[in-house]
C-alpha cells in the first residue's frame, strides 16, 4: 500500500492519524431556515449545524475533534471513502434517471 506524507511525497508509512486525516463532508442547506448542517460519512453519527458557513465550520471542527477523541481509531483507517456524488431525477412516469 502506498501513502503520501504532508508534502505529497510517496512513502510506505501512513500519516499518523493525529497529524492529518482527510474526511469527506456533505454540507446541506435548509431551504426554509437557510441554516446549514453537515455530515461526515466516514465518521458515522458525526454531524454539525450552523447559521452560517463559518459557524458550521467551527461546529464541524469541534464535532470531529470530539468524535476522534472517543473513536476506535484503528477502525477509521479503513479506506472507505465516497467515490462520487451523483445527481438523479425522479418522476412518477419516468422513474429514476441520471442527470
Amino acid at each position: 500500500m502506498r501513502f503520501r506524507n504532508h508534502a505529497g511525497v510517496p512513502t510506505s508509512q501512513p500519516k499518523p492519524l493525529a497529524e492529518s486525516m482527510e474526511i469527506d463532508v456533505l454540507v446541506h442547506r435548509d431551504r426554509e431556515t437557510h441554516t446549514y448542517w453537515a455530515e461526515t460519512p466516514r465518521l458515522p453519527g458525526c454531524f454539525a449545524v450552523g447559521r452560517t458557513r463559518s459557524e458550521l465550520n467551527a461546529s464541524l471542527e469541534e464535532a470531529v475533534a470530539l468524535y476522534l477523541k472517543d473513536a476506535q481509531l484503528p477502525d477509521l483507517l479503513v479506506n472507505d471513502r465516497i467515490f462520487s456524488v451523483d445527481r438523479y431525477r425522479w418522476s412518477p412516469g419516468g422513474g429514476l434517471s441520471a442527470v
